[in-house]
């Protein structure tokens, strides 16, 4: 959450909606201690590719 914070000066300048879709993928892109280090989306596109096989 801190990084997001540091970076709210970028954020100030986009839409509301744009803003929104920014933080959403910032956050999605912090890698996670509970996921062993891997972030959001990858793990997500892992089980997908998973489902697939």
């Amino acid at each position: 959450m801190a990084k997001v914070l540091g970076s709210f000066a970028m954020a100030e300048q986009l839409r509301t909606s744009d803003r929104r879709a920014w933080q959403r993928n910032r956050l999605n892109a912090t890698p996670r201690k509970c996921l062993g280090g891997k972030t959001p989306i990858e793990m997500f596109r892992a089980k997908m590719l998973e489902k697939r096989t």
